[in-house]
Order: structure tokens, then C-alpha cells, then sequence
């Protein structure tokens, strides 16, 4: 939410981190200016985002640095893990180069602490580069399928995202409901797959023990509690589409 973020600045800020949660961008021209006004570095998160626009922009390019994942099921995904970061600072293309491998300033010789072996094989490379030139087509597809999903799903017990344009690539398609298990049993019952993305907010994770224990975030975890995500694949057919809206219609708790 960007009208709170300068409340939670302190001395210790170094970088604001926006996601682009299911292929939707979050209000990054917003936290850019945040980020400009204050000197933080502005970091974007668009591991679900590949190819959405802002204001004609594609997401990636208004930060420091863009950060993308290829894993398989992104809308652009390799045949295994991989990932990539996009920035048009020498300085920091240069050190992130060198992170990825080993913290060599040259053969052999390790400058840079904290670097790991983490280099984009040539196989996820060629398969990559096979696969860009039909992201757009594939991003229009998962968009028609989303928007059928919003202009027919009809039912007083779900709430479903708005219509999107081309700053949504609907990597994933989420419905709200507060009866959630009860939802996900009945697409069940209908041989229709559904996923919670994702049950446990960042400050409750496990790894974290008390450290959060004071924190609220009360839209998160109500969140948390109701969202539910239907099928949305590039390749999904009509017919499908339509089985989709019609299980989530027809479903009483």
C-alpha cells in the first residue's frame, strides 16, 4: 500500500521491494517516487509479471533492478529453475554478474563476498529464447481466459478480480470467497483443480518464531484465509473455461 510506506521508513531502509503478485503490477509509478524522494533503491519483483504494462511500460524497467523467475510454470518458464535480473545500471549489472559467479573480478580470482555458483544454463537459455517470441500471444490468451472468468462468474459467495487490460498477464486467475474450503471441495467434486496462493503471510512464517509476532496485517492475513485460484493456462480450452464458470456458479456452501 503506498499511502503507508513512508510511515515505515526508518535510518535502516536500504530498498523498497513492490511484487507484482499474479500478473498483476502493484502501483509501482507511486512507490518509484517514494523511493526517488527518500533515496532507496527500488527493487521490482516480477517473477509473476512477464510482460505486463504500465502506462505502455513493460514492469522491469521502472527500478534499480527487475527480477524475474523462469521456473516451468511462469508465463515465460524454462524446462527447469532459472531466473534473470534486468537493470540499466553498469555498476550494479556488473556486481550482480560477478554474484553469480563466485565473485570472480577474473578467473580464478574471488572479490566479491557473498557470491554462489547461481549462472543460467545454455540448455534453459535456448529453450528461453524459443519461448519469448510467444509471450505476448500467450499473455493475450491468459488474459481472454480472466476476463471470461470475471464477466461470468456469478455468484453472491465469490468475489472475483476485476476486468484487466494490458497491465495484467494473469499468471495466475484468484477468486475471493470467506467459505473457501468449501469452494475448493466442490471444484474438487468437479474434477477441476484449485491452488491457495498462499495460505501463510510472510510475518507467520515458521522461520521467523516471535519476531513478528506484534505485526498486523490485517488485509494479508484475511487474504490469506480466502483467496483461491482457478485454472488459467495459455493452452486451456473454451470448453474448459466454461466448465470453470459454471462449477463456481452452481456452487452452494
Amino acid at each position: 500500500d503506498p499511502l503507508k510506506i513512508e510511515e515505515k521508513i526508518t535510518s535502516k531502509t536500504k530498498a523498497i521491494i513492490p511484487v507484482h503478485l499474479y500478473g498483476q503490477p502493484s502501483n509501482i509509478s507511486a512507490i518509484r517516487e517514494i523511493c526517488s524522494d527518500h533515496g532507496l533503491y527500488l527493487v521490482e519483483d516480477c517473477a509473476q509479471a512477464h510482460g505486463a504494462k504500465v502506462n505502455g511500460r513493460k514492469v522491469g524497467s521502472f527500478a534499480n533492478i527487475g527480477c524475474f523467475s523462469f521456473y516451468p510454470t511462469k508465463n515465460l518458464g524454462a524446462w527447469g529453475d532459472g531466473g534473470a535480473i534486468v537493470t540499466n545500471d553498469h555498476k550494479l549489472a556488473d556486481g550482480v554478474t560477478r554474484l553469480r559467479q563466485y565473485g570472480w573480478s577474473t578467473k580464478y580470482q574471488v572479490e566479491l563476498a557473498g557470491a554462489r555458483n547461481s549462472r543460467l544454463d545454455e540448455m534453459q537459455a535456448a529453450i528461453l529464447s524459443e519461448f519469448l517470441q510467444y509471450l505476448d500471444r500467450w499473455n493475450t490468451r491468459r488474459r481472454e481466459i480472466a476476463n471470461t472468468y470475471t464477466l461470468q462468474i456469478d455468484n453472491p459467495l465469490v468475489i472475483p478480480p476485476p476486468f484487466g487490460g494490458e497491465d495484467y498477464v494473469a499468471h495466475l486467475y484468484v477468486i475471493r470467497s470467506s467459505q473457501r474450503a468449501s469452494l475448493k471441495s466442490h471444484l474438487s467434486n468437479a474434477d477441476i483443480a484449485s491452488e491457495v496462493h498462499y495460505p501463510i503471510p510472510d510475518n507467520r512464517q515458521l522461520v521467523f518464531g516471535s519476531r513478528f509476532a506484534s505485526v498486523s496485517l490485517p488485509n494479508t492475513e484475511r487474504l490469506a484465509k480466502e483467496v483461491l485460484s482457478l485454472p488459467c493456462y495459455p493452452d486451456m480450452p473454451d470448453n474448459y473455461v466454461h466448465q470453470v464458470v459454471e462449477a463456481v456458479n452452481s456452487w452452494k456452501p
